[in-house]
């Protein structure tokens, strides 16, 4: 007998407000589906009534009027489905008038009534979708949440310990043994102690000083003094 699979939910890192991100945004795109299917029934019957006239070759007025409400309920579905908030209003709203005239000229039959809600209804939740997911894909961080969940996460973050400020080096000081030597240059005499400490780095000042006043004076050919025990490296 196969051991049930046991689920570790310790990995699960979703913020609760990162859940309540993805429940909105299934319900706007069942919102737009709704939508759609509505726009897609209403062209598809459309263009039935509108062939059926072609064929009969009768009111040629009314199968262009029928032709133009098939491509136009068509085309706004095609607008829904990619989240056009103006082609749900669009939609919305031509399809409220053209039920409103035809009420009024007493086209309209009492069982279509049920229906027409029913696709109202369903056009009107293209609206409220299509607004809800652009909202919600606006307010979207760079990382992919929520802003209002990268600000939750950025608060309980723990602070990082501030950085102890690099300590400066300080130039070595000249003794006046090697400031003549160098012609009373400070600079020229600094910077050939700074190329020693680089060089040899952890010896003591005293021992850069003899280095430097060596290889300025006749015996620069000598080899480098080893560091003395009592130097600290």
């Amino acid at each position: 007998m196969t051991p049930p699979t046991i689920i570790d939910r310790s990995q699960n890192t979703y913020d609760p407000l990162q859940l309540q991100h993805q429940e909105d945004l299934a319900t706007a795109r069942r919102q737009i589906k709704n939508a759609f299917q509505a726009c897609m029934f209403i062209g598809g019957m459309t263009t039935f009534l509108w062939l059926a006239l072609v064929l009969s070759g009768k009111e040629p007025g009314w199968s262009l009027l029928l032709f133009f409400n098939a491509v136009f309920f068509f085309g706004t579905g095609y607008g829904i489905s990619r989240y056009n908030q103006a082609c749900a209003k669009v939609a919305f709203g031509y399809f409220l008038l053209d039920k409103i005239v035809q009420v009024c000229m007493g086209q309209f039959p009492i069982a279509g009534i049920f229906v027409g809600a029913i696709l109202l209804k369903y056009l009107w939740d293209g609206i409220i979708g299509t607004d809800s997911y652009n909202d919600l894909m606006s307010s979207e961080s760079e990382y992919g949440i929520p802003v209002a969940v990268a600000t939750t996460l950025e608060r309980t973050r723990s602070p990082e310990p501030p950085k102890a400020p690099p300590t400066p080096s300080q130039p070595l000081n000249p003794t006046p043994e090697l400031l003549a030597l160098c012609g009373g240059d400070r600079s020229q005499a600094q910077w050939l102690l700074s190329q020693l400490k680089i060089k040899h780095p952890g010896r003591s000042p005293e021992w850069y000083d003899r280095q430097a006043i060596k290889q300025l004076t006749p015996q620069a050919s000598d080899p480098v003094d080893p560091p003395q025990n009592d130097e600290k490296f």
